[in-house]
């Protein structure tokens, strides 16, 4: 099975403090763990047309499992993923759409939030973060009964496996300045295909509800290789990322990741222009 394009990552960590000051940053699981994870996207749009300004949002709160399965010598692990609830938002000039997965009858939620619903997707993840070998299988959970669980794609999956904060963590270990790099990739419809590299900036410890938590710093930097449009001309003004992430070197896992992120581009038809800006913030929280 080929490895997903978004988890070719490099990472290469430049000088820092001397050896004794460093820290290693390593994902550390046990067989028959949970891990819960909440991720909150808001999105705010902006489309500037000869005609006026159209305006709109989005909120879609995804809770989510990771049961650990197995964890090998090396400590690379075995994981199953879950979709357990929707949370989804919308609002724009043509109303409000609201939907939760727990309250509303599968069959009536759109067919985006049905087919993760009850399926479980599977994947091996290294001490350093790098997921490969992603499966959809037919799996559900107790509370999930009902139903046989829809078949997705491989990219559906792929694009599941993005909402966990996977970050590949440097070879070596880290001090306060040391930073590494890694490149993703995707491909959004009008845009094209997407490569972002990601800059990332050891901060250093700082206590977290008590806690001390290893934080990184990070920074994006957006390319997009549109594709053949036909008549449609597609210009990125301006697209970037940045955002930090809270790692918890002790448990060996994510505690947090925020991240924001603006998109900026001109679609020409015909002659008639129109601007759209997206503004994201996403948050990804370890919780009890």
């Amino acid at each position: 099975m080929r490895v997903p394009a978004l988890f070719a990552l490099a990472a290469c960590v430049t000088a820092g403090a001397p050896s004794h000051a460093q820290t290693p940053l390593r994902w550390k699981l046990t067989p028959g763990e949970t891990l819960h994870y909440q991720r909150t996207h808001n999105r705010d749009t902006l489309r500037r047309t000869p005609d006026g300004e159209i305006k709109g949002s989005l909120l879609r709160v995804t809770d989510m499992s990771m049961d650990v399965d197995h964890v090998d010598a090396d400590g690379t692990a075995t994981v199953t993923l879950f979709i357990d609830r929707i949370r989804y938002r919308k609002q724009s000039s043509a109303g409000d759409v609201e939907h939760d997965s727990t309250t509303e009858a599968r069959e009536k939620l759109p067919a985006s939030i049905q087919q993760l619903l009850g399926v479980a997707f599977s994947f091996k993840l290294s001490p350093r973060g790098t997921v490969t070998n992603i499966k959809v299988t037919r799996l559900t959970r107790p509370r999930n009964p009902e139903g046989a669980p829809r078949q997705v794609s491989l990219s559906t999956a792929e694009s599941v496996i993005q909402l966990i904060p996977f970050v590949e963590l440097p070879e070596a270990a880290v001090s306060p300045g040391s930073s590494w790099q890694q490149q993703l990739e995707s491909f959004e419809p009008v845009l094209g295909k997407r490569t972002s590299t990601v800059t990332y900036k050891y901060a250093g410890k700082q206590t977290r509800e008590g806690k001390e938590i290893d934080v990184i710093g990070l920074d994006g930097q957006i390319r997009f290789a549109p594709t053949d449009q036909g008549a449609t001309q597609v210009e990125v003004k301006e697209a970037a990322a940045k955002g930090t992430v809270e790692f918890d070197a002790a448990a060996g896992r994510v505690r947090r990741k925020d991240e924001t992120e603006r998109l900026k581009f001109v679609l020409t038809e015909s002659g008639r222009s129109t601007e759209e800006v997206i503004d994201s913030k996403i948050s990804v929280a370890l919780v009890p």
